[in-house]
């Protein structure tokens, strides 16, 4: 190797190395981890969408390995987080679209909701309604919910629903 390249060639080692770190560090920070549970990444995948058939959008039936992590309580907090980013999406789909929450219960049981209510301590039975909008009131007092990025940017554009909502009613 001639002298020149020698005394190059640790920089250039050094330097591809931090390019690659932060670019590294900039995929993950844009996307949930490969390692995280099924549930969140379930719940980074899912975005409620209208249908003929399906006009205003349900909780997602998930995969039974997603239902089996739903299942083990305690929760892990990926599967907690996955829960409240589902609700909060389908929440902010009701609001966005229709200007109001939705029930959420359906004649069969749903995993996501059941998840729901074991962390929050809602009685699915005797509530007599249970609005979408639940999900993401109970996850606005939980202040590491709150305060995650994923769940922030749902909860602004809530705002801007319900903003725009309440600007646009006559007598708003």
């Amino acid at each position: 190797m001639p002298r020149w390249a020698r005394a190059v060639w640790p920089d250039a080692v050094l330097w591809s190395g931090v390019v690659m770190l932060v670019f590294g560090l900039m995929a993950c920070a844009r996307s949930v981890s490969r390692d995280s549970g099924p549930v969140l990444a379930f719940a980074a995948r899912f975005e409620p969408a209208s249908t003929e058939e399906n006009p205003v959008p349900r909780l997602p039936e998930p995969s039974a390995e997603v239902t089996a992590a739903l299942e083990r309580r305690p929760l892990s907090a990926d599967a907690r987080l996955g829960v409240a980013l589902i609700g909060t999406r389908l929440y902010r789909y009701h609001v966005d679209c229709f200007a109001q929450a939705y029930e959420l219960r359906e004649s069969e049981p749903n995993p996501i909701l059941q998840a729901f209510a074991a962390l929050s301590g809602h009685d699915l039975e005797g509530a007599e309604f249970l609005p979408s909008s639940a999900i993401h009131d109970w996850v606005l007092r939980q202040e590491d919910l709150a305060a995650n990025p994923l769940i922030r940017r749902e909860t602004k554009r809530i705002e801007t629903a319900l903003k725009r909502d309440r600007w646009a009613s006559p007598g708003g």
